[in-house]
């Protein structure tokens, strides 16, 4: 195999040629004739004694477009290998026929790994936010938890508070066939919702109101986002009342599961559940906090050029680099492709931060720990962290996150950074 490799004017961009020889293309093409004669059939000749001469014009050019297929990943990462090449991912391909007796030639051009230095995320200036659980963040959970396991009694009619109410919903634009699987809504359960909420007095079952409402913030209990909303259809199809107002108490935990300590244990693990959640919630915060500030040095600087073909990609790969898909651009807006490179440049920081100071090889005692702390909300931890790291889709998020939480920590050892404080509400749902 010979391969000779062209920079292109793109500063990441690579144009590799490869050169494989017809001898060993020919010979695996009359290996697999050989094969194919000893039972092919053919009119006017017995069965396993076509001529060989024959045999190779007949299934000589799509066996040999076979082979090239399952061999074409081997020889490129072959020639990255020669050529010493870090690779991102692919831009484009050129390939010809093969013809027999004749060495088969194709080209590839693809985008390098841009260079990063440990100065680029260094004295980074980030805004760190902080947050504390509250005994009225514990009432409100226990609040909720009491409310969606109540006793309920049909109403006529909503008030918009304290009832639960039987919904679906659509975009406004769609089919009934589009509508959401049923769900409960909790009327005045959640302050995120307020506007929801009001929408809600006075609808009956059967009733199909219309609202500009975002859809995630619906589903998911969120502060809605004014960037977000959408025409929604609502379709109520039953309106409840409490039947009994609900009580936080020893009956409640026992209705969970609670065996022993009653209503104070209940509290317990709500406040140890809440605790989870708002360091999660913060991480995430921070995390994005640094994402945004180092897209913002990037932006200033031009320091690192992002790979497109590692935001502009629909799935497409060959092998473990992806390819280039400049079709899907009319598919999404500026604010998506800004999104994609942002997440981007924090993967390639990342990876460059566990390489050079991590030496690039996953603890796996480190990891098991990681996933070990992610598993406290589950009913057995040790069974959970067990299947995640044997889950090979599971195991590749997590040492993703993983990777993450290190290469932020690192990030911080130097960042200049401010500190904003929050409330729970505002760092939960």
């Amino acid at each position: 195999m010979q391969v000779s490799v062209e920079k292109l004017d793109n500063p990441l961009e690579h144009n590799l040629t490869i050169s494989i020889p017809s001898d060993w293309i020919d010979s695996e093409v009359d290996k697999e004739v050989q094969e194919y004669a000893k039972d092919a059939k053919m009119p006017g000749f017995r069965p396993g004694k076509i001529p060989f001469k024959v045999m190779v014009q007949r299934y000589g050019k799509p066996l040999s477009a076979e082979i090239i297929k399952d061999r074409m990943p081997v020889w490129i990462q072959d020639a990255f290998d020669a050529k010493k090449l870090d690779v991102a991912g692919f831009t484009s391909f050129r390939l010809t026929p093969h013809e027999r007796g004749t060495d088969f030639e194709f080209s590839v051009t693809i985008e390098a790994m841009p260079e990063i230095s440990d100065s680029f995320y260094e004295n980074l200036p980030v805004v760190v936010t902080e947050s504390e659980l509250t005994e009225e963040q514990i009432r409100k959970s226990l609040r909720k938890i009491a409310v969606e396991r109540a006793e309920y009694v049909e109403a006529e009619v909503s008030s918009g508070r304290d009832q639960r109410i039987t919904l679906q919903y659509r975009l406004a634009d769609l089919t009934d066939k589009a509508f959401t699987a049923e769900m409960f809504y909790y009327s005045g359960l959640n302050s995120n919702m307020k506007e929801f909420d009001k929408v809600l007095e006075g609808v009956r079952a059967g009733d199909r109101i219309e609202i500009e409402f975002d859809p995630f913030s619906l589903r998911t209990g969120v502060a809605p986002k004014d960037e977000l909303k959408r025409n929604l259809l609502v379709l109520i199809h039953k309106v409840e009342r409490f039947g009994k107002e609900p009580q936080i108490d020893d009956a409640l935990a026992e209705k969970l599961g609670i065996k022993e300590g009653g209503v104070e244990q209940l509290k317990k693990e709500v406040t140890q559940e809440l605790e989870r959640h708002l360091k999660k919630n913060i991480e995430n915060l921070n995390r994005t906090s640094i994402k945004n500030a180092l897209y913002e040095r990037c932006q200033r600087t031009d320091e690192i050029t992002i790979p497109r073909c590692m935001y502009l990609d629909s799935g497409l790969a060959l092998g473990p680099y992806p390819i280039l898909d400049e079709e899907i651009l009319p598919n999404i807006d500026e604010d998506e492709i800004e999104n994609r490179k942002r997440d981007t440049l924090f993967t390639l920081i990342t990876h460059h931060i566990y390489d050079e100071h991590y030496n690039s090889t996953l603890d796996d005692k480190e990891l098991e720990e990681f996933v070990y702390e992610d598993a406290q909300g589950y009913d057995n931890p040790d069974e959970y962290v067990k299947h995640a790291l044997s889950d090979r889709n599971t195991a590749y998020f997590l040492q993703s996150a993983f990777k993450q939480k290190k290469a932020v920590e690192k990030i911080m050892e130097t960042a200049d950074y401010t500190t904003k404080h929050v409330d729970a509400d505002e760092s939960m749902p």
